[in-house]
């Protein structure tokens, strides 16, 4: 198979998390988008496995033009020039351990060419364990948000506002916090997103 010779501007922009999760491919794990007003792409990979992926991006024809391996329990950005790529059709493959998952996209005058839907593209995703308490927010959008956690009787127990930014990955320390039920709210222009806990 040929490799071909690509500007893919690999930037890392994303952070290790850890998510511990069972399923190595949940909804949403490879996520292309315009990267703001540029002419790059932002490619987003969560990896909650605790073994290595290897992603690759290959054309109509099968020639593969990148490759590299997703370290495990990670999510990770990099930004991509697909100027230098013919218009056509690609797909971004992530395969590991029997496993794959595939996600095309279409390069239209040297510029990635997405819906509407696709560019609005958010995903969030929590996560409680032990005394730590994950939040990771990837939004493609330039504005703030807030996240607050309320205890069982409806009290807020936490509450903080932070600046948009493609990746957004915390853990909170929630050891003070007396045993009970909590809910994680995250707020975002409109759009609001929940998760319950035990701790």
């Amino acid at each position: 198979m040929n490799k071909k010779s690509l500007n893919l501007k690999g930037i890392v922009l994303g952070v290790i998390l850890f998510l511990g999760a069972s399923s190595a491919f949940a909804t949403g794990n490879i996520r292309i988008n315009p990267y703001l007003d540029t002419d790059l792409s932002i490619v987003s990979i969560i990896n909650p496995s605790e073994s290595f992926l290897k992603m690759k991006i290959y054309d109509e024809a099968g020639n593969l033009y990148y490759s590299k391996k997703i370290s495990g329990e990670t999510t990770a950005q990099k930004l991509f020039d697909f100027s230098y790529l013919e218009d056509g059709i690609y797909k971004i493959v992530l395969t590991g351990k029997g496993d794959k998952l595939e996600k095309e996209f279409e390069v239209v005058n040297n510029k990635l060419a997405v819906e509407l839907a696709e560019k609005m593209a958010e995903k969030t995703l929590f996560r409680a364990v032990n005394n730590s308490l994950f939040v990771t927010y990837l939004s493609f959008q330039n504005t703030n948000f807030k996240i607050s956690i309320n205890d069982e009787f409806g009290n807020e127990v936490f509450t903080g506002s932070y600046a948009s930014e493609p990746t957004f990955s915390k853990k909170f320390n929630v050891e003070a916090l007396p045993k009970g039920n909590y809910k994680v709210r995250l707020v975002s222009d409109k759009k609001e997103y929940n998760y319950a806990f035990r701790k």
